[in-house]
């Protein structure tokens, strides 16, 4: 079992498993990744996983995958379980391979099984660089199980903190929130931007990136 886990910024290479594939993880046999988040990794065979290569029966669950290349997950076999995750905004396609026997309440921008058995390919709206999720992400509340269920119910997915209730909310929590809301806008235009303003909307845009970050 992998859980509570990181991958940021690695790259498979030489002739293991996948080839230089998973440069996140490369994973064979029978295991469970939960609560994962994986973004901007790179494999060395082309059309492998460069964030999470897969082969056997793994369940995938709660995971996120960004930015990865040749693609985000890549799947060998049917037996794989991939549930309440986001596989989103990869280079190539966001699931590539063969389709996992179960695909269950994923946000999917590919479209991927998009309209089946919960899973969709909306925008998840991440708070990036750090991947939490705004509050009217599709993501929230979306998935297959409770947040009790998925042994989520003490983390978020918010930069406010809100903790997981309910529904399980789709793809990697955080044991905290960072207590701000992290949308600020900027407008560098001294006509318009001023760092007098709340920096809430464009009607009130900061002038500064210094002055939002200070906030």
């Amino acid at each position: 079992v992998v859980v509570d886990t990181v991958m940021i910024g690695n790259t498979g290479t030489g002739d293991g498993h996948g080839g230089g594939g998973g440069g996140g993880m490369s994973v064979n046999g029978v295991h469970q990744l939960r609560n994962l988040l994986v973004v901007g990794n790179g494999g060395a065979t082309a059309g492998r996983g460069g964030g999470l290569d897969l082969s056997g029966a793994v369940t995938v669950q709660t995971v996120t995958v960004y930015g990865n290349s040749p693609c985000g997950l890549y799947n060998a076999t049917a037996a794989a379980s991939v549930r309440d995750s986001i596989l989103f905004g990869n280079i190539g396609l966001d699931i590539g391979g063969t389709l996992p026997s179960t695909l269950l309440n994923n946000c999917i921008g590919d479209g991927t099984s998009a309209g089946v058995n919960g899973n969709f390919s909306a925008d998840p709206k991440f708070e990036r660089p750090l991947f939490y999720i705004k509050s009217d992400s599709p993501c929230i509340n979306t998935g297959s199980q409770s947040a009790v269920a998925a042994g989520l119910a003490g983390y978020t997915t918010q930069t406010n903190g809100v903790l997981d209730a309910g529904m399980v909310d789709l793809g990697y929590h955080a044991f905290q929130g960072l207590g701000v809301d992290l949308e600020l806008y900027v407008n560098p235009d001294p006509a318009q931007g001023n760092d007098a303003n709340d920096g809430s909307g464009w009607g009130s845009p900061l002038r500064t990136i210094t002055r939002a970050l200070a906030r």
